[in-house]
């Protein structure tokens, strides 16, 4: 037999099983899924923050959505929580949550949870009375006149709020929070870094927010708590 034929016939095989064996890599690759729903972290994160609401809302029907720990490749920082319109008006918010598997920690994101409306069930028919036994008609009585209100005696005040807790705490506040920060409004803007709070429950972290420059080269000077002789008192930030 002629050998340029047999080598031609060779060669024109095992190309084709080449390309069977590419195809068939190309499938397994496109069709078997190799990385989970998010990056895996191998360090725990750290427990979650009390967090209390930024400010208020910005109008009715927001809802606030809590912050939590983000892993930035190096370190856990905190992702502060935010306002946000529900996609339905009956829609509850779920949170995110970190869950621990056989090879680290991985991220479910947080989803609004929306319930179909309960179907009210029909009244029930009226009971039926024969002639004889209904009930006659009653006559509904006049409403009774209303009793006078007493005037209030001379020298009586209405009651008030207490007044506001005083800002002294003995327990010392728990060291600060490194947030993540979101894209800035505008250039104008600075970052009002976030602090601890003192509340009915304890301590409780306000995140921090954009804030406008009062005027052009204005610097924030950040607020802290100080400790004094009688407890840890609040100085409040100011501009600069």
């Amino acid at each position: 037999m002629n050998a340029k034929p047999l080598l031609l016939l060779t060669s024109l095989l095992a190309l084709a099983s080449a390309q069977a064996r590419a195809f068939v890599s190309v499938g397994l690759r496109v069709g078997i899924p190799i990385a989970g729903p998010g990056p895996v972290v191998y360090q725990a994160p750290p427990t979650t923050v009390v967090e209390e609401p930024v400010a208020v809302p910005p109008s009715t029907g927001y809802v606030w959505v809590a912050g939590h720990w983000v892993w930035d490749g190096r370190r856990w920082i905190w992702s502060t929580g935010r306002w946000e319109i529900p996609p339905q008006p009956n829609a509850v918010w779920v949170p995110g949550h970190w869950v621990q598997g056989s090879g680290g920690w991985v991220w479910v994101d947080g989803v609004w949870s929306v319930s179909a409306p309960a179907t009210p069930l029909p009244p029930p028919p009226p009971p039926t009375q024969s002639p004889s036994t209904a009930a006659a008609p009653q006559a509904i009585p006049p409403p009774a006149a209303p009793s006078p209100t007493p005037a209030p005696s001379p020298g009586a005040e209405a009651s008030t709020p207490p007044p506001p807790a005083n800002t002294l705490v003995s327990a010392q506040p728990p060291p600060l929070i490194a947030e993540g920060l979101p894209p800035a409004p505008g250039p104008e803007f600075v970052w009002i870094g976030g602090n601890w709070v003192w509340g009915v429950g304890g301590w409780a972290w306000s995140g921090g927010y954009w804030a406008h420059r009062p005027y052009g080269n204005a610097v924030w000077v950040a607020g802290y708590w100080n400790r004094g002789p009688r407890g840890w008192a609040w100085v409040g930030g100011r501009w600069r």
